[in-house]
C-alpha cells in the first residue's frame, strides 16, 4: 500500500469506527489524527484534544503501550 492510500481518508458519509470503538458517520469536520500509518477518528473534539495533549492518556491508550514493557 503506498504512503498516498494510507493516507487518504473516508468517503464523507461512509461509516466508520472512532478510537473509542463507536461507529460514527465520517464528515468533513471529524475530529483525526495520523497515527502509526493509519488515520484515528475522534467521537468529539475534546477527544481529540486528549489525543494531541497526550496519546497515552486518551481513548488511545491500549494502542500508544509498548507491548514489550508488559
Amino acid at each position: 500500500m503506498t504512503d498516498k492510500q494510507l493516507r487518504q481518508l473516508p468517503e464523507v458519509g461512509n461509516q466508520i469506527y472512532s478510537a473509542c470503538g463507536g461507529q460514527m458517520t465520517f464528515e468533513p469536520d471529524t475530529p483525526r489524527a495520523f497515527f502509526r500509518e493509519e488515520w484515528v477518528f475522534f467521537c468529539s473534539p475534546s477527544c481529540k484534544d486528549d489525543f494531541d495533549r497526550d496519546p497515552a492518556i486518551s481513548c488511545l491508550r491500549p494502542h500508544t503501550i509498548d507491548r514489550n514493557e508488559i
